[in-house]
This record gives C-alpha cells, structure tokens and sequence, in this order.
C-alpha cells in the first residue's frame, strides 16, 4: 500500500482532538474548546495555551497555533512532538506508525513498518518560553502617532478604506487610525524592514484596560505583499491590549454603562468605528483579559460581533464568559446594525 493510502487511513483514525493530545502528551493545562483543545504549541515557546487542535469539515483534525501561525493536521502534530520531518519517508513512515498506534490499530502501525519494531524516540522538549517583553516606550509610541497623519490625505491608505467600505475621512477625525511615513523606531519593522517599506503604514493604537495608549498595530495597504496582513511592533510585548474607540475610552475609565460592542480585528474595528459613536472595542490574539473584563461597567449591554469560525467563536467565548455575570449579552453577526 502507498504511503499515501497509509496516511489517510492514519487521519481518518485520529479523528478525536483529546486522544491525540492525550497520547502525544500535550493534554496538561489544556483548555477545552467547542471541537478540541486549545494547548501549548509544540513549535514555539508558550507560556499559556494558543495551539487549536480541533476537527475540520472533512472530520479529520486540523492544527493552528494563533500565536506563532504554525498550522497543519494530526501528522505534522505528531512529528513537532517526536522531532520527525513529515517530507521524509522513513520519518513520516514513524509518524504515521505512531498514529496508528494511538487510534488503536496496531496491525495498521506493524504494516507501514513492515514488522520492524518502532523506534524508542523520546518526545522532544518544546522550546522555552520566551522572557516576557514590555511594551515599546509609551513616549514613543505617543511620537510616531502624533508625527502619522489623516488617512484621508495619503492616497493609497485612502484607496484601502474605500476598498473595504470604510470612510477614510471619518477614520481620521474620530482618531481611529492614522498612516505614517518617514523616520520610524526600530520596532516598526517587520523582518528587518521598516513598515514603510513593507506596506504596513496603516496604524492604529492599542490600549490598556485603564484606556491607556500603550503600543500600535499596523496594516499593510499596499496590494501584493509578502508579510502578515496586520503587525505588532517587532520584539515587544502585544498582548493584553485592544482597538478602542473614543466612546469606549470613556467607559474604561468609569462613564456610565450602555451598549458596547465587542469586534473582531483591525478593519471590522474601522468599519464600526465609522458607523456608529457607541463604544467599540476590537479585539485581535491576546487582547481579552479578565483586567479587560473587570473594566467593563456592570449593567453595559454587550453586544459580541465576532466572525462566524473558529477565532471567532473563541473570542466570543472568551468574552461572553467573563462578563456574563453582570452583562446582558447578545451575539450577532459583524455585518448587523
């Protein structure tokens, strides 16, 4: 039989999220999702759970890490833990043996080795967390934004926003985002390249739960580049901090409750942030923190617009959980008024 033909019995077999992080180890500290886990990626230092080991339409297991973007199925899982390579035959010949073995059939795991026994390879560590960061230098941080200017005088970030509907006029007078130029910090890179040169001129501020402005996100604008469409700065700190707007500046720092709505990343962050003057809060990968949560007023209706899939749902989750007790929450879609 192919390895091919080996490869999708061995998928079709792991198709429970739990036994194979059970058997692979990685169930420790895990946290249960919907349809999965979420644990600690194999690939890079985690120091709290990112990793999504859920089940994909076709019913096989499908793995994204939304820390570090490393992705693949229950054999590239198998091979980050046992330190094989799924491009080699005789590895992936392992990992696939080592499959079959944790869906239960032994007699498949003896046929792709052809009776041999299976290498005793221990699991190979994951690498160490990295040493917590700061956030970039706040007076910094206040330089580069007030030196950025109004999308709606640079051409190609004025293009952007009307390509996604977005008002680039409205954009700059509610302080929503602004494009910068020129001379940058060395943290607005990407790559060793200044977010000039890569694209991502776009900027919004991030904030703290205090509301405080605390670091940037940016957007890459120009069409047909390589690179992550949004960046945080290079070799800081990112999470624990949001999109805000004007309104929910306010509630953070002890107005009154009403409505807030809670949205899903930067551009659904400007599409909302030019509809309406409620609060809005954009959340993108560790922004939600139970700090976040105790800063929203007792009695606000929280209206969650998160997408439909699986992040999505994952911050709707997230949020929903946190605030249920003193919230009244509605979920909608990101498209409804």
């Amino acid at each position: 039989m192919a390895l091919t033909d080996h490869a999708r019995e061995v998928r079709s077999l792991l198709a429970d999220p739990g036994r194979l992080c059970a058997g692979l180890g990685l169930d420790r500290g895990a946290l249960r999702q919907a349809s999965g886990l979420l644990i600690c990626c194999p690939v890079h230092g985690d120091r709290n759970p990112s990793c999504s080991v859920t089940n994909g339409p076709d019913g096989t297991i499908r793995v994204k890490c939304f820390a570090c973007d490393w992705r693949g199925d229950a054999l590239h899982l198998i091979g980050a833990v046992r330190g094989l390579d799924t491009h080699l035959a005789d590895q992936f010949r392992e990992i696939m043996a080592e499959g079959a073995t944790i869906g239960g059939d032994h007699r498949l795991a003896d046929e792709i080795l052809d009776g041999r026994p299976m290498p005793d390879r221990p699991r190979v560590p994951p690498p160490a967390p990295r040493e917590a960061r700061d956030y970039p230098p706040r007076d910094v941080v206040l330089g580069v934004w007030a030196d950025a200017k109004s999308p709606a005088d640079d051409v190609m970030a004025a293009s952007y926003l009307v390509s996604r509907v977005i008002d680039p006029v409205l954009v700059g007078a509610r302080g929503l985002a602004r494009v910068v130029g020129g001379q940058l910090p060395r943290w607005a890179a990407y790559r060793g390249r200044s977010w000039v040169e890569t694209g991502h001129r776009l900027v919004c501020r991030v904030f703290d739960q205090h509301g405080s402005p605390r670091s940037l996100r940016a957007l890459q604008i120009l069409p047909d580049q390589e690179g992550p469409k949004r960046l945080p700065p290079a070799g800081h700190k990112a999470a624990e901090l949001a999109l805000v707007n004007q309104a929910a500046w306010q509630m953070l720092r002890g107005e009154a409750p009403g409505r807030l709505g809670i949205v899903e990343g930067e551009p659904d962050f400007l599409w909302w942030g030019t509809r309406t003057e409620e609060p809005i809060i954009g959340l993108v990968s560790g922004s939600w923190t139970d700090a976040f949560a105790a800063a929203v007023p007792r009695g606000c209706r929280v209206i969650i617009r998160t997408h439909n899939d699986e992040a999505g749902d994952r911050y709707a989750e997230q949020v929903a959980e946190s605030v249920k007790h003193k919230c009244e929450l509605i979920r909608r879609s990101p498209e409804a008024a």
